[in-house]
């Protein structure tokens, strides 16, 4: 007999939302009900699927669902895990969510509410803390670790042994170089080469990677 899927709403309607839901729709575990937005109205819908309500909606939610988040962004990153950790969500009602076409190592160690994208690569030992999210054709070496909420967009390259605070965002196409450490609420441009520690709350881009002297000038982008 056929075991019943999980059910997940996502908190937020934007293009990583989108990217998510499809996700799930191809994975054999879970089952995609709609998004919590509080901007696009329920009304209306995103794309194919339904907008269920705003984001503190979920209370009124049947308690088998469970949720994922896809409020990441550049320079919002740090306000956004605020956000998603004022909701008060219980950690056991966070889904965990693979693409079918990711390669995880089963010594890796994935935390509850992660969500691992398309053509994603996690190598041995790695260590991916809670709500962490890595977009598509993300790869991570062995032993790296990285915190609660971190992002790394599309095609970013971290290498090993290396250390990723919470909530720092890792831009598209950028690469880390093994054991660098980066710190929390830490922005990466896209594109760039980090070859020494980044300090906390810090923005640095360019190849090699350096701190930018005005957070305006930084690389900006939201990936949900």
């Amino acid at each position: 007999m056929e075991s019943a899927r999980e059910k997940v709403a996502i908190l937020g309607a934007g293009g990583t939302g989108l990217l998510m839901a499809e996700t799930i729709d191809w994975t054999a575990e879970h089952e995609f009900i709609g998004f919590l937005d509080d901007h696009k109205q329920a009304v209306e819908g995103y794309s194919r699927y339904r907008v269920l309500g705003r984001l503190a909606d979920w209370k009124l939610l049947p308690v088998d669902v469970l949720f994922l988040a896809s409020l990441y962004g550049a320079k919002k990153n740090e306000a956004f895990h605020e956000l998603v950790g004022s909701l008060g969500i219980p950690e056991w009602r966070w889904a965990t969510v693979m693409h079918v076409s990711a390669v995880v190592s089963p010594t890796a160690d994935i935390a509850i509410g992660a969500y691992i994208g398309p053509l994603t690569v996690v190598e041995p030992s790695v260590q991916l803390g809670p709500r962490c999210a890595l977009l598509g054709g993300v790869y991570v070496a062995h032993h790296s670790r990285l915190g609660e909420f971190v992002c790394c967009a599309n095609n970013a390259s971290v290498a090993g042994g290396v250390e990723i605070g919470t909530a720092a965002f890792i831009g598209a196409n950028a690469s880390v170089r093994e054991y660098v450490t980066i710190g929390a609420y830490s922005i990466v441009g896209m594109g760039s080469v980090v070859v020494a520690d980044v300090a906390p709350r810090q923005i640095v881009a360019g190849n090699p990677a350096r701190p930018l002297k005005h957070a305006a000038g930084s690389a900006d982008g939201d990936a949900g």
